[in-house]
This record gives structure tokens, sequence and C-alpha cells, in this order.
């Protein structure tokens, strides 16, 4: 039953990840099976010749399991970090409706917009993983997403398509969010992992 419960949170969040069109790159789906470790966490083990078809079948969701999709999605949503990512993106959704309708404006729009939209996912993706691998991967997507959304502050102020006023309450709101990113990322447990042989995140 806990097994159960534990596969139908974590493959929630890979749905929800997915729905949200930015899903982490995990290659054939069917590759993946789940694997109970001693310390009572998920990881993924890329062998097709151990692959069981039967890993999958949990059935339906009992209630007991609804409710810990439940409060897994409540603590996730109540991060500072993704509240954060919320704000900005409201913040940039606000911004973007003061720009002017030329084509270099729609340029900042589409961009700007596709960054912001990026942050909220990565995080529940991340949140979602148990893997430090898995978890570093979203994260630095996340970095890279808030950082180029700094950066586009910067191109609106040189163009002149923005009031200054604008850009620097979404520069620190960004700012805001990068304290709660590192503190996040400190939270990330390396013991629990298993290497891929890509060479990042380790020495």
């Amino acid at each position: 039953m806990i097994i159960a419960r534990r596969k139908w949170i974590v493959l929630y969040f890979r749905l929800l990840d997915i729905y949200l069109c930015t899903a982490i790159d995990l290659g054939p789906f069917k590759r993946y099976i789940w694997q109970i470790k001693k310390n009572d966490f998920m990881a993924w083990e890329d062998d097709d010749e151990d692959f069981d078809p039967s890993d999958f079948e949990a059935g339906e969701p009992d209630e007991e399991a609804l409710e810990d999709i439940r409060k897994e999605e409540e603590r996730v949503r109540k991060m500072p970090l993704m509240m954060v990512a919320h704000q900005i993106l409201e913040i940039t959704e606000a911004l973007m409706g003061t720009l002017p309708t030329d084509n270099m404006s729609e340029h900042y729009k589409r961009i700007m917009m596709e960054d912001a939209l990026t942050l909220a996912p990565k995080i529940a993706g991340a949140e979602g993983a148990d893997l430090y691998t898995l978890r570093m991967e979203n994260a630095v997507i996340v970095k890279v997403a808030a950082r180029n959304l700094l950066t586009q502050t910067c191109g609106l102020q040189m163009m002149g398509l923005s009031d200054d006023r604008y850009l620097n309450v979404l520069r620190e709101e960004i700012d805001l969010f990068r304290l709660h990113f590192i503190d996040w990322v400190k939270s990330f447990d390396k013991t629990k992992d298993i290497q891929d042989n890509w060479g990042l995140f380790y020495d």
C-alpha cells in the first residue's frame, strides 16, 4: 500500500510537469522501473532486462493516496520559492501588457513569458524527483530562466521599451527568488542519487 501511494505521488508530479509542457527529458518512459531503497526513497534505473510492467500496475489510487497527493501538492505550492515564482509570472505578465505592439516588443513578450512560465513547473518537477541529478537538472533550468528574465530587463531598458520603475519591480522579485533558490538547492540530498555517467554535478 505504501509503495502504491508513493508511485502515484511521484507519477502525479511527472505527469504534471509534462502537462505544463516543460517536462524533464527522461527518455523512453517504459525503460525506467521503480526501485524501492532501504531508506525509503524512489529512484530510477535504466535497464530493459529488469523491466516489469507489473511495477506500474498499482491500480486506482485509494483515498489515502489521494490525500498524500493533496498534501504534497499543498506543500510545494506553499514553498517560498514557488510563491515567488508565481509572483514573477504575474509581474512579467503585467509588464508585458505595458509594452508597445511593435515587432521588437513582441519578441520580448514571447521570450520573457516563456522564461517566466518555466519557473514553477520546473520547481514542481524537481520536488517530484527524489534523485539528486534530476533535481539539479531542473534547478539549472530554473536558474537559467530566471537569469534570462533579468537579462531581458536590461534589453528593454536599453531599447527604451519600458519604464525603469516597472523593470525594477521585476528585478527585485528575481533577486528575492535568487535568495530562496540558493536555500532550496542546499536542501538537495546528494546521497539519494544514481549517477548517469554524463559527468555533471560530480567531480
